[in-house]
């Protein structure tokens, strides 16, 4: 009973650290008279990648339980169609079970949840061309620089330079690059806080004004970035490189 008790306790832990990572969801078994499995998380990405890139850490998840697929476990009933192995099979792609043992501290798996919340993918809506917009998918950059933090975009606002690039292709004799993720205007959380001061899952707005790639000559001339509103070698979010 103590085991089971642990065990409950991970899968809560599970559930805290990978919450705000739209590409899990943990799925929990709370009936069923399998003690060691406990919980499966379904994911948006092919399982195969993810092994990959834990392996890489020294992280081993598996996909069974003894000799039976996880996917036939009773979990998994409302979520398979009734004697439908074509979809109890490519369902079964797209999940992973985490380390459940009884043993395991928190510190280890706040370790396994890092690598995970570390494979992020995106769905993205780029603007190809005027008025078509294409969704895609694309990895996230998590390979931080020192002053960089990673923010969970949750909500952007349309300006009137958007509608301008859909409906036009262009804002006056400005002409954007296609294709072209469009929102200036956003907001989100930190879920990588990195090096800095701030803390994971504090909430953000982002400056989408960039003037990193300006000369010294140029912030000398705009008050040291403190105008920089008026560099020349700014880059602006959303709207062109």
């Amino acid at each position: 009973k103590k085991r089971i008790n642990k065990r409950k306790k991970i899968v809560m832990r599970y559930l805290e650290k990978l919450k705000h990572n739209d590409n899990y969801e943990v799925i929990v078994q709370n009936k069923g008279r399998c003690s060691y499995y406990k919980c499966i998380i379904k994911t948006k990405l092919n399982s195969k990648i993810i092994q990959k890139y834990c392996k890489k850490n020294e992280i081993q998840l598996t996909g069974k339980v003894w000799d039976t697929p996880v996917h036939k476990q009773n979990v998994f009933k409302k979520y398979i169609t009734r004697n439908n192995l074509n979809n109890s099979e490519q369902f079964s792609k797209y999940h992973i079970c985490p380390p459940n043992y009884p043993e395991l501290t928190y510190d280890e798996i706040d370790y396994i949840c890092s690598i995970l919340n570390k494979i992020w993918f995106m769905k993205v809506a780029l603007l190809t061309k005027k008025k078509k917009f294409e969704i895609v998918d694309e990895k996230i950059n998590n390979r931080l620089k020192e002053d960089e933090v990673l923010v969970k975009i949750t909500g952007t606002g349309i300006c009137g330079s958007d509608i301008h690039f859909f409906r036009n292709g262009a804002l006056g004799t400005m002409s954007p690059q296609f294709p072209l993720s469009l929102g200036h205007e956003t907001g989100g959380i930190i879920v990588d806080r990195n090096k800095s001061k701030f803390k994971n899952y504090a909430n953000v707005v982002i400056d989408p004004l960039d003037i990193s790639s300006c000369k010294k000559i140029e912030k000398e001339l705009c008050g040291c970035g403190l105008k920089h509103n008026l560099c020349n070698h700014q880059t602006y979010l959303g709207s062109h490189p």
